[in-house]
């Protein structure tokens, strides 16, 4: 996987704000947390990191 640089690390930092922000007003935050929590081994995933073992 290449270095990440600078201009990349804002962006993921602004979508993890971002998802901070949907998870502080979500009406039901247990959906939410499970929602973000399948949104971010799906991105690891197809970054190539095995997730078979994490918890879910």
């Amino acid at each position: 996987m290449e270095e990440t640089n600078s201009n990349e690390m804002i962006g993921i930092y602004m979508d993890t704000y971002k998802e901070l922000l949907r998870l502080k007003h979500a009406p039901d935050k247990d959906a939410e947390i499970a929602f973000q929590l399948k949104m971010i081994l799906a991105k690891l995933e197809a970054c190539g990191v095995v997730t078979e073992n994490f918890e879910k």
